[in-house]
């Protein structure tokens, strides 16, 4: 992994900096692992195929919901995922969208990837912090109200997708039917 002061240097401005500093919150952070590093050992990762790494941190919208959002862009090349979510009608969606966009805009600027050659190889939610405010209920009484935040990451890398696995289909009417033939005969109980 490349370090952090080296990946930035120059690259950000100090008003990006500045609002990650005061816990803005929206802003992506990208990590980068690439073909021309080197481990700790001093060794190079040749072969290994190139990621590009992206977070968004401090997201207004609860886990479950921007969850919805990144599983149905896992596995998909990079075009596929952003006609996925663009068109998905979710509030959630704009901030899958931007991470996504930037993450595709670093791997073309920064590392030259080719952007039509990069796939989803994760997209997934973690939980943020959250917030108690109070819930007014009738005579005089309250509840505790959580208002929460959630954490987006996404990793692209280089190639094509995966294909996808193919699950076996189940035909329902045979196994009812198995089921009632192992289930043996049936008698109704108080009836002529």
């Amino acid at each position: 992994m490349i370090p952090l002061r080296r990946l930035f240097a120059g690259d950000v401005s100090w008003s990006v900096l500045a609002l990650a500093r005061r816990g803005a919150g929206t802003v992506p952070t990208v990590r980068v692992s690439s073909s021309s590093t080197t481990d700790r050992n001093g060794s190079q990762n040749a072969g290994k195929p190139r990621e590009v790494c992206a977070s968004m941190r401090q997201v207004k919208t609860s886990p479950m919901k921007l969850n919805l959002v990144a599983k149905l862009i896992r596995g998909l090349s990079v075009n596929d995922a952003l006609a996925q979510v663009k068109f998905c009608e979710k509030k959630a969606s704009k901030f899958v969208e931007t991470t996504l966009l930037d993450a595709q805009r670093r791997a073309e600027q920064t590392f030259d990837l080719d952007p039509l050659n990069l796939h989803v190889v994760e997209s997934f939610v973690g939980k943020g912090s959250y917030l108690k405010r109070i819930r007014y209920h009738g005579r005089g009484q309250f509840g505790v109200m959580h208002k929460y935040y959630a954490h987006y990451f996404l990793t692209l890398r280089e190639g094509p997708a995966p294909p996808k696995k193919k699950r076996a289909k189940t035909d329902h009417k045979s196994f009812v039917t198995r089921k009632l033939i192992l289930a043996g005969p049936r008698s109704i109980p108080n009836s002529l």
